[in-house]
């Protein structure tokens, strides 16, 4: 099954998403595409292995990773969208 014949091809709303370009061609007007930051943060990763010492990319990585953390606390203390 397509990913349009999935979700249909006027989609609206949130998709959140892994990156792959079959997401490209869905959606209505009021679609808003939402990135996923685990897959954003391996691609960085990916970039300190290489490199071990990129700056930027481990300046990235830590950035995400404090996201992350702040995510974990929302969630341990039950904290709705608004609140986070």
């Amino acid at each position: 099954m397509r990913v349009g014949e999935l979700l249909g091809i006027n989609f609206n709303g949130i998709l959140q998403t892994d990156g792959y370009s079959g997401y490209d061609r869905v959606g209505g007007p009021k679609l808003i595409h939402a990135a996923c930051w685990a897959h954003a943060r391996r691609y960085f990763f990916q970039v300190v292995e290489v490199p071990p010492d990129d700056r930027a990319a481990i300046a990235l990585v830590a950035t995400i990773d404090e996201l992350f953390a702040i995510d974990a606390q929302a969630r341990e203390r039950n904290l709705g969208v608004t609140e986070q």
